[in-house]
């Protein structure tokens, strides 16, 4: 009976397949060919017909042509013929070939897609499911290649979750379980983990996860057991990765696996071990780490583990590697930091240093992301280490300084920072004027009682009277700044009011400047040919000391509006006493009155009097000099205590030359100078002040007064003089042209005096010396002798330059410079 009956079935269906076979090359219309194989379609829906068709002797033909109609995708017969090979799944002897010729489909993406849709697709599945099982008939063959296939269906993503929603519907409660156990060994571990771990990630990991009802414990187990072993393998970062993955799961199975025993222990260990072997292993296993870190008895017990400090290490020391879709290093490190259990490994030893030196780079990156990310975990960093640390670090400050300064993002990190590396010059003066102007803005708006500008109405035929009384009435609120208007004004009817504010404000500023700087008002003086201003011993009656004061109110006022007073050229030893900072007597006295130092200092300090004598042999005792000054006036000061007695020797002429050089400077104009500061310290008080005198230089105090000239170094050049080898003078000119503006600002000051460029630029003398720092000469008709002596290359002239520029501020006359 049954021999009848496979004859009646092989009766059924050899006319089929001897057509289809015979036709299938020749002109036929396409319904015809998807008529037969439709025929076959129903034929085989019954197991016991596949299983004929199966046995048929053209079975291997017939499953040829099916495949090649399938690729021509002849509209209705491939459907068909897709239809027809998933029947074939169903007899154990055709079951191996046709899921290897599914894998080679679907490693086509538009054939994928063909199967995913097609209406038989959870019968594939359930195959699958059942071959992976291996539930009934299965043989090895069959799960190599029901593997195979998940593995190449899995590969695209786009189709990812199509194929997850077909397995779960054909009921792989066990699926991922099953897969992992029956894996054939031929197709390696490193394929069995990125097929599981496409499972286990994005978009399709909760779904998968969720529907795997059978087994949950003893595929985490076996899972996390082998991904951990394999973390020490060539394909490490393949494990980390993954691993990383399967901890984002929500629900809890792994993390539960994991903290049990000695795995969590192994896992960190191989993770540390196994990442110091190349940037894709760090950067998975810094994704891994971050995984961990959301729970917190998983971070109690990372920073309990021994490998845990190295971990901080190796993420620290390749903390450069970070990228927009690798960021974990920068995610990883400012966590620890917010934590109290782990920040004390980040910030122990040297690591602050490291973690500074590679955002200074991380900066330079055109990822925003990036950016942003080093900046909070710079903000961390410097929140918990101790100002000192920042001296260690002087090449990565060198670099992150001025990158700081240009990210909008990172101003109010900056303004923190500055109070801090205020005890740093070499710091300091890589911090841009504009910066610093805003943060001394935000200094004095921040001791306000209330934001709200003073208004003044003045007059300007009687500016300074106007002003002194309504300057007066307010000295508490002058902190938030004022608004100007004057009464007498009729030209700003048709203008905005916020433009005629600023407009009038910046007017007052510039006359009101001028007023103070008149000469018939003999507030100041210039000794040097204009080029600055000094008080004058002369301002000694009531209303000057008023006036002195309001002056120094409006200098505060100048400074917190951030607007240029052009014509108050002041001397520099005013300008340091007005920073609070100590003079240089001899230094300060060449720039404010040449004539007197040339005739007076110099004369005695290059020992002229000895060519004045019979012999050339004049001594200095001869000149009866007394520590005294005498102004020419009538009027004689002594210069310390007794000092109408004490007489001029080789042994204290140096003294004698510091204390009369102070005494000009400072002594005869104390009561001046105190009151330009009790009026600069109503909008500066005493902690501004101190930091004040911490963070600008002299030069830069003229500057953010007298605003900012750009130098032309060609026409610089070519008005000074070569007196010393074309190597030397080259070297210099290329190292000026390697300055910033604001440096040659305080080169040209060094060297003339002249802090700020108005009109032409006065050329300079260039000559050897002997010395080893660059030297000025002022010259008697003053063109000044820029003494240099020779360098290895022009950086090295450049930071020689400098540290002669800033070593001229007392302020920053220290060694700390590299």
């Amino acid at each position: 009976m049954p021999n009848r009956k496979r004859q009646r079935n092989y009766e059924l269906i050899e006319p089929l397949v001897e057509r289809l076979l015979t036709c299938h090359g020749e002109e036929l219309a396409e319904k015809d060919n998807a008529l037969r194989l439709n025929h076959l379609v129903h034929f085989t829906d019954d197991p016991n017909l596949a299983e004929t068709l199966a046995n048929h002797g053209k079975v291997k033909q017939l499953t040829e042509l099916c495949w090649r109609t399938v690729g021509a995708e002849m509209l209705t017969a491939h459907h068909e013929a897709i239809s027809l090979l998933v029947n074939l799944l169903v007899p154990q002897g055709t079951r191996s070939s046709i899921f290897h010729g599914f894998v080679l489909m679907v490693q086509q993406e538009e054939s994928c897609r063909t199967l995913l849709s097609h209406e038989d697709m959870p019968v594939v599945a359930h195959h699958l499911v059942k071959a992976i099982g291996k539930c009934g008939n299965v043989e090895e063959r069959d799960v190599l290649q029901a593997c195979n296939l998940v593995a190449a269906a899995m590969e695209n993503e786009k189709d990812r979750m199509d194929f997850c929603e077909a397995i779960i519907q054909a009921e792989g409660v066990s699926f991922l379980y099953h897969f992992f156990e029956n894996w054939p060994d031929q197709f390696g571990t490193a394929a069995l983990i990125r097929t599981l771990d496409r499972f286990l990630s994005s978009p399709v990991d909760e779904r998968m996860w969720n529907a795997q009802a059978e087994s949950r414990r003893e595929f985490a187990s076996d899972w996390l057991k082998l991904l951990t072993r394999e973390l020490l393998q060539p394909d490490g970062a393949l494990c980390a990765r993954a691993l990383g993955n399967t901890l984002q799961l929500r629900e809890g199975t792994f993390f539960q696996v994991l903290m049990q025993g000695k795995l969590f222990d192994h896992l960190i260990t191989n993770l540390v071990v196994g990442s110091k072997q190349g940037k894709d292993r760090i950067c998975a296993a810094m994704f891994t780490t971050r995984q961990l870190l959301g729970r917190s008895d998983v971070l109690k017990r990372l920073a309990s583990h021994p490998r845990f400090e190295p971990l901080v290490s190796l993420a620290i020391s390749n903390l450069q590697l970070a990228t927009e879709e690798e960021d974990d290093l920068l995610q990883v490190l400012t966590f620890f930091l917010q934590n109290d259990t782990t920040k004390r490994a980040v910030v122990s030893g040297s690591n602050p240093m490291q973690i500074i030196d590679a955002i200074s780079h991380l900066l330079d990156s055109p990822s925003q992301h990036v950016q942003e990310l080093s900046l909070e975990l710079l903000t961390q960093i410097l929140h918990y280490i101790e100002p000192g640390v920042l001296s260690g670090a002087s090449e990565a400050m060198t670099r992150l300084l001025p990158r700081l300064c240009g990210l909008d993002q990172a101003t109010d990190l900056m303004r923190r920072l500055l109070s801090s590396l205020q005890w740093w010059p070499q710091y300091v003066q890589l911090v841009p004027l504009h910066f610093k102007r805003r943060w001394l803005a935000d200094q004095l708006h921040s001791q306000a009682q209330q934001p709200t500008p003073v208004h003044l109405q003045v007059q300007k035929d009687d500016l300074l009277g106007s002003l002194c009384n309504k300057l007066k009435d307010c000295p508490d609120n002058l902190r938030w700044g004022i608004d100007v208007s004057f009464t007498d004004d009729e030209d700003d009817e048709d203008m905005e009011e916020e433009d005629v504010s600023t407009k009038d404000r910046k007017e007052f500023f510039r006359l009101a400047a001028n007023e103070f700087m008149y000469a018939d008002l003999e507030l100041f003086k210039s000794k040097d040919g204009g080029r600055s201003f000094h008080l004058s011993p002369n301002a000694t009656e009531k209303d000057h000391v008023e006036q002195l004061e309001l002056c120094g109110k409006l200098i505060g006022l100048a400074l917190l509006h951030g607007e240029p007073v052009p014509s108050m050229k002041l001397s520099k030893p005013l300008r340091r006493m007005l920073l609070g900072a100590p003079l240089r007597p001899l230094e300060d006295m060449a720039s404010v009155d040449p004539a007197f130092y040339d005739s007076k200092v110099a004369y005695i300090l290059e020992g002229r009097y000895e060519e004045e004598g019979e012999e050339g042999s004049k001594e200095l005792s001869a000149l009866n000099l007394t520590f005294v000054d005498d102004a020419g006036e009538g009027e004689k000061v002594e210069l310390c205590l007794g000092g109408a007695d004490r007489y001029v020797n080789e042994e204290n002429k140096m003294q004698y030359l510091d204390l009369l050089c102070h005494h000009r400077l400072m002594d005869s104009v104390r009561d001046q100078v105190e009151a330009v500061l009790n009026g600069l310290h109503t909008l500066v008080p005493a902690d501004v002040q101190t930091q004040l005198q911490r963070v600008f230089t002299a030069t830069e105090l003229g500057l953010c007064l007298c605003g900012e000239g750009t130098i032309d170094v060609s026409e610089w050049k070519g008005k000074s003089e070569q007196k010393t080898s074309p190597e030397i003078w080259d070297t210099f000119w290329r190292a000026v042209e390697a300055m910033s503006n604001e440096q040659r600002q305080g080169l040209l000051e060094f060297t003339t005096g002249a802090f700020t460029v108005q009109g032409d630029v006065e050329g300079l003398i260039l000559a050897p010396t002997d010395g080893l720092l660059p030297e000025v000469v002022p010259g008697a008709d003053g063109s000044p002798t820029l003494k240099l002596p020779g360098y290895g290359s022009v950086e090295q002239m450049r930071q020689a330059l400098l540290r002669s520029c800033s070593g001229s501020d007392a302020e920053l006359a220290t060694n700390l410079w590299k």
